[in-house]
């Protein structure tokens, strides 16, 4: 069993328990803050800095085209120490290519009150044949003969197509702002996502808010969420969780399952009217049963609590593994403590240390302090205690020690 007070509802965000809390203290982005729940997206700024994954030449290849999106773990001192194929090309040979050559890059660690962080990073990589600007596919063929006849739709996926098949995009931004003037949501949406991310155009967050507001308010349902998101976090607009909300449920109410999340945790947010927990756990298990990690986190989280589904600790573990194996170091770190007490499965010391030392390796502070609370040695506790204190300066760890 842990320490006293130390249950598995000591683990769970308090998103679930947001009657104390106000949206500015849910949402806010302090210095302090602690390893992002969602796995971030590399920037083009580290990307340059790294060599591409070569791809891997072998008789059996064949003409190998894919795209992997990979999560990689970047440990305190900038090295690339796991990784973990989210979305597979289909090709054995090209996701092994693309994790071999990710560990071959250094990044920086995440600085938190100028400590070094370990965090997880994701990035999608696009192998094509030697010589693939010649080597076109049939359905861009296609896509090419249909734009040709003047349908838009066909020539923005033709630019899609040769960014994503071909690498290019000194062909494909151009097509997506001729597109994007025309009219075009998805285009808009594009031009808007290299502007922020300074893939392809000059980083511009400003302007890029402007260009996620035009495609969102014609409907596109990435250009929604990424209007929500920056209510929520304040990021060119003043935040106001009750302007995200109308932009979230939008994005929601068309499958993307990031908007659900974030709708569910800003619904919860709400002190007037009365959060709706039945409402936010169905968002929530939306995402979790189409495989978004942060959902199944959050559903499992709704079923240890019992808030707005019955209180079901199987359950519970159920979605906490399945995010747990896709990385998810908060996952991680309360499936162990789930093992440790016995709750919703059997108790399993061994399984619990494992993910106990996966999560932390993930720079979750939860995971540092359990790992303290049930260290053998003094020792081993204040060296986990004080890598917790880095990860997270604002926690308190005194009810930790031995």
């Amino acid at each position: 069993m842990l320490p006293k007070n130390q249950t598995y509802q000591s683990l769970i965000s308090g998103f679930l328990m947001i009657s104390a809390l106000t949206p500015t203290a849910l949402y806010a982005h302090p210095s302090t803050a602690v390893a992002s729940e969602r796995i971030e997206v590399a920037s083009s700024e580290e990307l340059s800095r790294c060599d591409k994954p070569i791809w891997p030449h072998q008789r059996s290849n064949g003409n190998l085209r894919g795209e992997v999106t990979l999560a990689f773990l970047v440990s305190d001192e900038g090295k690339v120490i796991d990784t973990f194929v989210r979305k597979s090309s289909k090709y054995e040979s090209l996701d092994r290519a693309a994790s071999f050559g990710i560990r071959r890059c250094q990044f920086k660690p995440r600085l938190v009150n100028g400590f070094p962080i370990a965090r997880w990073i994701q990035v999608k990589y696009n192998f094509i044949m030697p010589g693939g600007y010649s080597d076109p596919t049939e359905k861009m063929l296609r896509n090419q003969r249909k734009a040709v006849d003047g349908d838009l739709d066909a020539y923005f996926q033709l630019a899609l197509d040769i960014r994503s098949e071909l690498a290019d995009d000194t062909q494909a931004i151009p097509m997506f702002r001729d597109a994007a003037e025309r009219g075009h949501a998805g285009a808009i949406y594009q031009l808007a996502d290299a502007m922020w991310h300074g893939r392809g155009l000059p980083m511009n967050q400003p302007k890029a808010l402007s260009y996620f507001m035009s495609a969102a308010q014609l409907g596109h349902a990435d250009s929604e969420y990424e209007v929500g998101m920056a209510y929520v976090n304040g990021v060119g607009v003043m935040p106001s969780i009750a302007k995200a909300i109308p932009w979230l449920r939008k994005a929601a109410d068309q499958g993307n399952h990031e908007a659900q999340v974030a709708l569910g945790d800003a619904l919860a947010a709400q002190t007037e009217p009365q959060p709706d927990y039945q409402a936010i756990a169905g968002w929530y298990q939306q995402a979790a049963q189409a495989g978004d990690d942060l959902g199944q986190l959050r559903l499992a989280q709704c079923y240890l609590l019992g808030s707005g589904v019955e209180k079901n600790p199987a359950q519970a573990a159920f979605w906490l593994r399945k995010a747990a194996d896709q990385r998810q170091p908060r996952a991680e770190a309360l499936l162990a403590s789930l093992y440790l007490e016995g709750t919703g499965v059997a108790v399993d010391k061994t399984e619990a240390d494992k993910l106990l030392r996966l999560s932390a390796a993930g720079g979750d502070p939860v995971a540092m302090r359990r790992l303290a609370a049930i260290a053998p040695t003094p020792d081993e506790a204040k060296a986990w205690l004080q890598k917790a204190l880095q990860a997270d300066p604002s926690a308190n760890t005194q009810s930790l020690t031995h």
